[in-house]
């Protein structure tokens, strides 16, 4: 745009060069005009005087003729110009020379020298006029080309900046639709670190409902210790039968808060069904929101495809601009030899008219010409810095705004290494937990074992005392039914274990079920730290773009600064030239 402006300029002071040219050799042939009509009137004056010469007698018209020729040359000279001195006093001279002469006897021959004389220098002038007249029109000729040209210049390059500018147009709409996909990925973002945060909770509130499930192991653990003491009491059983009517009471009165208990159990686990449930079903949601953010960021790499190649068209087109920029210069290089060349001509043809006073004239008002397109190129100058320091100073601030950028970036990825950190100490717990589980389950077996042990002697006892007599079978009838309702406990306390046992493995199951999502969520958090890590290299392909448009701007002022000064220099050398 600085060169098409600085040619127009330049095309503009052509043509009003050629125009006051044009004004210098039409002043030239008025001016021509005049002193042949001076000399015609000089002619004829002579013509007449010659004619009084004739019919007067010779000596006082040759005072006559000696005092009036030189008063009329007076007068013609007082006409003239001082660019024709010189051919006016070699015309005295002359006519000095035949007044002198006319009292001899060869007055008419030289006379008609003289006419002779003043025709070869009419014929002179005629030729110099038609030879400025084919100068002008062929200057004329030359201007309207020159116009021409520059109009299409100027056609075509206004198309070409209109060009350029719809494409800068739909790339910075383009950088805003990125920049509000960038703010949704981060609104994105901000809603998953939320999520965690929920996960992080419902983490924390199934280690609450673990602790409760290990009081109920505990609580379990003195079950056993509670059956240990049973186990005595079988053992001391024939010493306290009076007392076992008191103990069923007592037992069944545990019993039954241990049903409740196990009740309450019961409900705990299906409200962690529940919850696991919501738990699926919101992770199933991370899910979808990670898809959605994967797509978009694949979006986003193939805008920034597609801009990178726009953007390369763009610097094509520049340079294309740039070459056409260099052609038109070497043009005008080429209009301004020839018209240093039609400047000699009409030069030359100053010299020899000698009209110093009207060049002076027009030096002046070409010089006032001048100073004000100079004026006028140094205030375009300032415009075009003042747009340069405009876009110096946007460009810093995108630098600044994907500074900050990379700074959220590394934020994110700090807290996401945070997260699986904890993730590793969740599955760490958890595996603790279940061996935890493993042990107490591997303790319980233990004891049933020992309890069916105990059962089988106790019936080996109480065959041996089948062979008593009555009373003693009534005790032993009364200890089979006691040790059936041991029994029956035991059975309850065995399907209850395995009801514990069969939590335990759901529990198991659950905790794999975790460690899969959770090995599913780090798979997608090494996922997006690859997206992030993209993204860092899409963030440094664009800081190069930046700091070569850096470049390029700072080669387009260079450019600029070589225009103006090779302006000057031809302005100088136009002036001294002059």
């Amino acid at each position: 745009m600085e060169k098409m402006l600085c040619l127009l300029e330049e095309l503009q002071v052509t043509k009003r060069s050629g125009e006051q040219r044009l004004q210098k050799t039409e002043d030239e042939a008025l001016v021509l005009n005049k002193k042949v009509e001076t000399l015609e009137k000089i002619l004829k004056d002579y013509y007449a005087e010659f004619s009084r010469e004739k019919q007067s007698e010779h000596n006082g018209v040759n005072s006559l003729n000696t005092d009036t020729v030189p008063r009329h040359l007076s007068t013609s000279a007082g006409h003239h110009n001082d660019e024709g001195d010189k051919i006016h006093k070699k015309n005295i001279l002359q006519k000095e020379h035949l007044v002198e002469e006319c009292i001899g006897v060869n007055k008419q021959e030289r006379m008609e020298n003289l006419i002779a004389s003043l025709g070869q220098e009419m014929a002179m002038l005629t030729e110099k006029l038609s030879s400025t007249k084919t100068n002008s029109v062929g200057l004329s000729v030359k201007l309207e080309l020159l116009k021409k040209l520059a109009e299409r210049q100027i056609i075509l390059h206004q198309d070409q900046v209109s060009e350029l500018e719809s494409t800068i147009s739909s790339q910075k709409d383009k950088v805003g639709c990125l920049e509000q996909q960038l703010t949704h990925v981060q609104s994105q973002l901000v809603d998953a670190k939320r999520k965690e945060e929920r996960l992080q909770n419902h983490i924390q509130e199934l280690q609450s409902q673990v602790s409760q499930v290990k009081r109920c192991k505990q609580q379990q653990c003195e079950l056993q210790e509670e059956v240990k003491a049973l186990r005595g009491q079988l053992e001391e059983a024939q010493e306290q039968l009076c007392r076992a009517g008191e103990e069923k009471t007592c037992l069944q009165a545990l019993l039954e808060e241990r049903a409740q208990e196990g009740r309450k159990s019961q409900e705990l686990l299906e409200e962690k069904k529940v919850e696991l449930q919501l738990r699926q079903q919101e992770a199933q949601q991370h899910v979808a929101c990670l898809d959605e953010a994967r797509s978009q960021c694949h979006k986003l790499h193939a805008e920034r495809d597609t801009l990178c190649m726009q953007l390369n068209d763009g610097e094509k087109m520049i340079e294309i601009l740039r070459l056409q920029l260099e052609s038109s210069s070497q043009m005008t290089a080429q209009h301004v030899h020839t018209i240093d060349s039609l400047h000699r001509e009409n030069s030359l043809l100053s010299n020899q008219l000698n009209q110093h006073k009207l060049e002076i004239l027009q030096l002046t008002a070409e010089i006032d010409q001048h100073k004000s397109s100079l004026a006028t190129a140094e205030h375009e100058r300032h415009r075009l810095q003042v747009s340069v320091a405009e876009q110096t100073h946007r460009i810093q601030e995108e630098t600044l705004e994907k500074r900050q950028l990379t700074t959220q970036l590394e934020v994110q990825r700090l807290q996401l290494l945070t997260l699986t950190k904890e993730h590793k100490e969740l599955q760490r717990l958890h595996s603790c937990k279940d061996d935890e589980h493993k042990g107490v389950v591997l303790k319980l077996q233990s004891h049933l074992k020992n309890l069916q042990g105990e059962l089988d002697r106790v019936r080996s006892t109480l065959r041996t005392l089948e062979g008593a007599d009555g009373h003693g079978f009534e005790v032993a009838l009364g200890m089979q039914k006691e040790i059936t309702a041991r029994r029956k406990q035991i059975d309850f306390l065995q399907g209850r274990i395995q009801h514990l046992e069969e939590t335990t493995d759901r529990l198991s199951q659950e905790k794999l079920y975790q460690k899969l999502e959770n090995q599913h969520q780090l798979d997608e958090l090494t996922s997006l730290r690859e997206e992030k890590k993209q993204l860092s290299t899409a963030l440094e392909a664009l800081h190069s773009k930046d700091k070569q448009l850096k470049e390029r701007i700072s080669e387009l002022k260079a450019i600029l600064h070589q225009v103006v000064f090779k302006f000057t220099l031809y302005l100088t050398q136009y002036f001294t030239c002059k």
